[in-house]
């Protein structure tokens, strides 16, 4: 889990699935790492080993190890454009989060 955190925080994915990650949130050291590798001293919440992905159209994935098992969590926050039929937003979040799902498969295959 520590490794897995640290490679998450060294060399964060540029995309999760289809989509560009345009900001990483390190809540351990209260950063953010924006796009252009810039590093902005910025979350003042207490230090809490927890990584957050925000992707381009809003969606996060929060990424945070366990506190009881030797185990990742991921949490994933997705949203549709407004206004759209709700069978349509349905659709457009189901397959994000099964994008999102697939990425993160393969993050943790490697």
């Amino acid at each position: 889990m520590k490794s897995f955190m640290k490679g998450l925080r060294d060399s964060p994915p540029p995309r999760i699935g289809a989509l560009a990650v345009t900001k990483v949130l390190d809540y351990a050291n209260g950063t953010t790492r924006l796009p252009d590798g810039k590093v902005v001293q910025d979350i003042k919440l207490p230090s809490s080993d927890v990584i957050q992905l925000v992707l381009e159209d809003g969606s996060t994935v929060t990424v945070r190890p366990s506190g009881t098992e030797p185990k990742i969590k991921f949490y994933a926050s997705c949203r549709s454009a407004a206004g759209l039929e709700l069978e349509t937003a349905r659709a457009q979040v189901l397959k994000k989060i099964e994008s999102i799902q697939s990425a993160l498969d393969g993050m943790m295959n490697q």
